[in-house]
């Protein structure tokens, strides 16, 4: 009875494995999309505007090819984990034993989320980058106003405290982020 039930949790746990991971493939598919067309919009932007100083269009370049290697890695994780994926259906069906496998593709499933998170939150940094950058170069508002609407809203959206050291590090004259005092949800 253990042996069928092993074989049966397997199975489950093989179909949840696979399903995880197609869907972790569409949404890393589809980030990489987007960020790629925001980056197409950006550089016909930047080539477009002709006050902008070759300092910030290299800047920007630089940011493109930082991203762009970070998708070409992502891509290759995407490979990884589809090969990953047909290898472990085979193991699956040769070895019942494959459960020490569980721990693992955990792990790489983990590491998509996280990654479709990162690029996600990238793609609204420079939505905000560009609405910013807008505002500037049609003169409707001061750089210094500019420049805090700007880091309230990227600090809006940062999911890390990492994140919001390095931009309070940019931008020090942000007010300080208050405390929460009530947290009625667990108390």
């Amino acid at each position: 009875m253990d042996n069928s039930v092993n074989k049966d949790f397997t199975k489950r746990l093989m179909n949840y494995t696979v399903a995880c991971a197609n869907q972790c493939i569409l949404e890393a598919q589809s980030s990489v999309s987007s960020v790629s067309q925001i980056l197409d919009s950006i550089t016909n932007d930047v080539n477009r505007v002709s006050k902008i100083s070759e300092q910030t269009q290299k800047a920007l370049q630089d940011v493109r090819q930082g991203i762009s290697a970070k998708l070409s890695a992502i891509e290759n994780k995407e490979r990884h984990l589809t090969n990953l994926r047909i290898s472990l259906s085979k193991l699956a069906k040769e070895n019942e034993e494959s459960k020490d496998l569980v721990l693992p593709i955990i792990m790489a499933l983990q590491f998509q989320d996280r990654t479709a998170q990162q690029l996600g939150n990238l793609r609204k940094m420079i939505e905000k980058w560009i609405n910013f950058r807008s505002k500037i170069i049609e003169k409707t508002t001061t750089l210094d106003d500019a420049k805090m609407e700007f880091g309230k809203e990227i600090l809006a959206i940062t999911v890390s405290a990492e994140e919001r050291t390095v931009i309070r590090k940019i931008l020090p004259q942000l007010p300080a982020v208050e405390a929460v005092s009530d947290d009625s949800f667990f108390f």
